[in-house]
């Protein structure tokens, strides 16, 4: 495998499935680059994020309306 990703580009034989899985189960090596390996799509925590900024957008908007004079 030798790159720093988390997911492996093979041909979707049975064949080269089974040699990619057989290769992380028995090459230490190989398991560990796979499992410390950056993964290219963040964190997982995107969706979080954004929701919390909405709710600190509103509440921003809510505070500023409520000391707003009539």
């Amino acid at each position: 495998m030798g790159d720093n990703t988390r997911s492996i580009a093979i041909c979707a034989t049975r064949a080269r499935i089974v040699e990619a899985a057989s290769e992380l189960l028995t090459d230490r090596a190989s398991y560990d680059a796979m499992a410390e390996a950056v993964n290219p799509y963040g964190d997982g925590q995107a969706a979080e994020r954004i929701l919390d900024r909405i709710r600190e957008h509103f509440a921003e908007l809510v505070a500023g309306a409520s000391n707003a004079s009539p």
